[in-house]
């Protein structure tokens, strides 16, 4: 009987003890509960943050993208002011008189330029000057059809160029032309490179001006030839460069001379007529140089022409 007793308390106290675990599980599980509803709330917070991240984002590169429309309008409307002030200018510097159609005057953005003409005495001809040229009392004149006259960047020019009946003009980059420089053409071409250096008062007549005739075949016996200066020639004051002549890279022509025959490439050329007066040299801009070597582009041209 005791025993039975003993059995039954122990029974009682193992399911007590259940009773008690199983209250704890239910506590447990009610905690779980809840956190699995925290953790509902907070990911139902989280998707609704995400939802408002990705709108903002996505009117955030809405106002990206106009931004940039916006900055390509003003970039348009920038280059367009630009242009039109480039224009301005080249009207301030430039008087343009046409007297023909089809002609096409192109300019980039002059330095320190003013008071320079340009006439257009025909059809279908072309003037084109480059950016950071300086023009000064520059006169082009097109007589005829079809002239094509191209000023290369960098360059300074004064004077008066003539242009006739197909013809060619075209000056080279950071090509220097003094006061009183006057270019006369005739259906034909005139070339001068780059890097030369030409003083007062020169004159490249590539025509006679005036047909001559042979009295017995009647058949005109001066015509018009090509004239090409090489890049980087010096060319004194006063010199006179006549039709078909050709002068080499390095060359140095002096003080009022009358070039009729080709200069060779560095040679010293002088008189009238101009003759070879010196070979085996070449020239440098600054005036301060005593060696080759002091002036970088006489430097250059040197290496070029000896190697």
């Amino acid at each position: 009987m005791l025993r039975l007793k003993t059995q039954d308390s122990r029974l009682k106290t193992q399911d007590s003890r259940l009773k008690t675990q199983d209250s704890r599980l239910k506590t447990q599980d009610s905690r779980l509960k809840t956190q699995d509803s925290r953790l509902k709330t907070q990911d139902s917070r989280l998707k609704t943050q995400d939802s408002r991240l990705k709108t903002q984002d996505s009117r955030l590169k809405t106002q990206d993208s106009r931004l940039k429309t916006q900055d390509s309008r003003l970039k348009t409307q920038d280059s367009r002011l630009k242009t039109q002030d480039s224009r301005l200018k080249t009207q301030d510097s430039f008087s343009v008189d046409d007297n023909g159609s089809g002609n096409v005057f192109v300019c980039g953005d002059l330095v320190n330029s003013k008071e320079n003409k340009v006439q257009f005495n025909g059809n279908n001809n072309k003037l084109i000057i480059e950016d950071d040229v300086e023009c000064r009392w520059l006169t082009v004149i097109f007589r005829g059809d079809n002239n094509y006259v191209r000023i290369h960047k960098n360059s300074k020019i004064k004077g008066d160029i003539v242009a006739t009946k197909g013809s060619k003009v075209i000056i080279g980059r950071r090509t220097t032309i003094g006061a009183g420089f006057e270019v006369v053409t005739d259906k034909c071409n005139v070339t001068i490179g780059h890097d030369c250096m030409i003083a007062r008062d020169v004159i490249l007549r590539a025509s006679d001006g005036h047909p001559i005739f042979d009295i017995h075949s009647k058949k005109r016996i001066n015509w018009a030839k090509d004239i090409i200066i090489s890049s980087y020639v010096w060319v004194g004051r006063n010199v006179s460069i006549m039709k078909g002549v050709s002068v080499g890279s390095g060359s140095v022509i002096g003080y009022g001379s009358i070039v009729t025959k080709d200069v060779p490439s560095m040679c010293a050329a002088a008189g009238n007529p101009a003759k070879i007066i010196k070979r085996n040299i070449i020239w440098a801009r600054t005036d301060k140089a005593e060696l080759i070597s002091d002036d970088k582009r006489c430097s250059s041209y040197h290496a070029k022409l000896t190697q």
